[in-house]
């Protein structure tokens, strides 16, 4: 499961990803870099009045958080997985607070996907050191071959949107614990089973998912970003890279367009998550 990144995946690793549905830790982004990016996170977080909130969409208002979901180290390793057509679908940041009871229920993310066909990874880009006492991912290997049954359970806790987990038991003995250092990443398909805990520790644990699809994905209603390639993407409202504007602007125009919507994803009954 563990690799290391050289510009393109290695056959063994990609042979890892298939049968394992995850790979990591790769090294993909400097300290310094890692560093400014969790400043404007932790701005961003300290203008907003409920903590912790999963913030989605990011990639489309801000410019740091595009720029990110573009970087060349990520995509260099995504291209490996998908091929050279890769649209930007969804980004979410999760942090997890010290003593705070927020987690992330064992799911899948194909399941908040509806009908989508294309193939989808998920990069989870730590932008802070995530480990086993702070609430790391964790994954339960090799279930990425079937979509699994879920079920609705409201918990004000659980950061998943509308609280959809996995309806049977886990064996939680055969999780493995996706410990990443600042700057690295994880990739994982969007069926293999995964969820995360607490944050016991003395650090916030951030993370930066990107989940990179092709262009044969169905429109989910919502700008996509066009990351590599030129197919016909004209099925897809199709985004371009956010100006660089006052933080403050950026902000306002962040919950606007984030508002607007939550409110169209709950007309749809809320099965959408952009993870």
């Amino acid at each position: 499961m563990h690799a290391t990144l050289h510009r393109r995946l290695s056959s063994s690793v990609t042979d890892a990803y298939h049968r394992d549905g995850i790979v990591f830790p790769f090294a993909v982004l400097p300290a310094a870099r890692v560093s400014k990016l969790r400043s404007a996170y932790e701005a961003l977080e300290a203008s907003l009045t409920r903590n912790p909130i999963p913030m989605r969409w990011t990639h489309l208002c801000f410019a740091w958080a595009y720029d990110l979901a573009m970087e060349s180290s990520v995509l260099e390793a995504v291209e490996a997985l998908l091929g050279p057509e890769i649209i930007v679908m969804g980004t979410i940041i999760l942090c997890k607070h010290p003593g705070h009871g927020a987690y992330v229920g064992w799911h899948q993310d194909r399941v908040y996907s509806g009908t989508q066909a294309a193939p989808a990874v998920s990069a989870w880009i730590a932008l802070a050191d995530s480990t086993r006492a702070n609430g790391c991912m964790r994954v339960i290997p090799a279930t990425h071959n079937e979509l699994l049954e879920h079920c609705e359970i409201k918990d004000a806790d659980n950061l998943l949107r509308a609280g959809r987990v996995l309806a049977q038991e886990v064996n939680e003995e055969r999780a493995v614990d996706v410990e990443l250092r600042a700057g690295e990443m994880s990739l994982h398909h969007d069926r293999i089973v995964h969820g995360s805990g607490p944050n016991r520790g003395g650090d916030k644990r951030i993370g930066f998912v990107v989940r990179y699809t092709t262009p044969a994905a169905r429109s989910r209603g919502f700008p996509v970003v066009r990351a590599r390639g030129t197919a016909n993407c004209s099925h897809l409202e199709v985004a371009g890279r956010p100006p660089d504007i006052e933080p403050g602007e950026a902000l306002a125009s962040y919950l606007q367009f984030a508002d607007v919507m939550e409110r169209a994803i709950e007309q749809r009954g809320g099965a959408t998550n952009p993870n």
